[in-house]
């Protein structure tokens, strides 16, 4: 009966002991990929809101800066774009689960007509001790205002996708 609690005891103050040890973070460094969606409240037109799934690839450059390129394919029931840019993002910590994030892009956006594309993002990144991570960020999106031809409609459709919206992503 001695043993029995003897050996619960030192099991207890094992568990315990492992549970005060010190989580450690996965630091970002090297290759990494995002894959997102996002959701865009349009702002400046009528327009119905956009969705979209992409991808950034690109390096950590330091324990905090992230710089690559990606896409996006976006849309909705009158439109596609798909910007391609150029991405630098900003982890302000790296030593906690839960850290600050801010993000920039930076290109083109294709579709029956091109223009410029930029995007700025602030949000929450949630570690864990693996080489993952999972982003919430809020976005203001511009697309450079363009017309093109509508066969649709048969006639010239003003193109002002501007506005704010929710970035959800993994980092992988």
């Amino acid at each position: 009966m001695k043993k029995t609690i003897l050996i619960v005891a030192m099991l207890v103050m094992a568990l315990g002991l492992s549970a005060q040890e010190e989580k450690k973070i996965s630091i970002p460094s090297g290759y990494r990929a995002f894959i997102e969606e996002e959701n865009s409240m349009q702002l400046v037109s009528k327009e119905h809101s956009l969705i979209g799934v992409g991808t950034t690839h690109g390096f950590y450059m330091n324990e905090h800066c992230f710089v690559g390129l990606g896409f996006t394919m976006i849309g909705n029931e009158s439109d596609f774009l798909m910007p391609i840019y150029a991405a630098v993002r900003y982890n302000f910590g790296y030593k906690s689960n839960v850290t600050p994030v801010l993000s920039l892009r930076a290109g083109s956006y294709l579709s029956e007509s091109t223009g410029l594309y930029a995007d700025l993002g602030f949000g929450v990144r949630f570690a864990s001790k693996h080489h993952f991570a999972i982003s919430v960020m809020l976005t203001g999106t511009f697309f450079e205002p363009t017309e093109h031809y509508s066969r649709g409609l048969g006639d010239y459709v003003n193109v002002n996708h501007c506005g704010a919206g929710i970035r959800i992503g993994m980092e992988l």
